[in-house]
């Protein structure tokens, strides 16, 4: 059965059985949408696994769910990790929903000596912000993975941990070349 984006729920503890939505998703699904006792939802955990289950109980502050089905998802395109400098909010917002939109495996805060958002750290409130734009994004594009949101460094610190593949780094003074085209070969 195919849902709604707006009937899908983020679940990190997604398993079958009885399960309890989070409560920022419980809110959303009694005041904004008034869903009902015998309604199917769409549940998924942001890692990779995504289910479907019926809402059993319900009240004021909570919803409850029993999981009757779930399914592992698989990956076939490129795995993307995605480190940048932080932007102020708007701009972070942004960059947050368009990260997960196209299905970024990791995003990494990079601080350069002349950041001007997050100079040396990204606070917990920040991180907060950045994920939950991640969770509406996944939501929105019915998408099952949120990308991993990992510790920031400095431009030296990243160079030794990039993961294996192919490496991009984006650079004003060299030669435009797309996305796709970097990809290549």
């Amino acid at each position: 059965m195919a849902f709604e984006t707006d009937r899908r729920f983020y679940c990190p503890d997604l398993a079958k059985g009885m399960m309890t939505l989070p409560a920022a998703e419980a809110r959303h699904a009694l005041k904004s949408l008034r869903l009902k006792t015998g309604d199917r939802v769409a549940l998924f955990n942001g890692l990779g696994l995504k289910g479907e289950g019926i809402i059993t109980d319900l009240n004021s502050r909570s919803v409850e769910v029993d999981v009757d089905s779930l399914e592992a998802v698989t990956f076939s395109c490129p795995r993307i990790h995605l480190a940048v400098s932080l932007p102020k909010s708007r701009r972070m917002d942004w960059l947050a929903e368009k990260t997960a939109e196209l299905g970024v495996c990791s995003f990494r805060p990079v601080i350069f000596n002349r950041s001007v958002a997050g100079k040396t750290r990204f606070s917990m409130g920040r991180r907060d912000r950045c994920v939950k734009r991640f969770i509406s994004a996944a939501k929105q594009c019915a998408l099952d993975c949120l990308p991993e949101l990992r510790e920031p460094l400095k431009p030296g610190q990243l160079v030794g941990r990039a993961d294996s593949g192919r490496v991009i780094f984006g650079d004003i003074d060299g030669v435009p070349v797309s996305v796709p085209e970097a990809l290549k070969g």
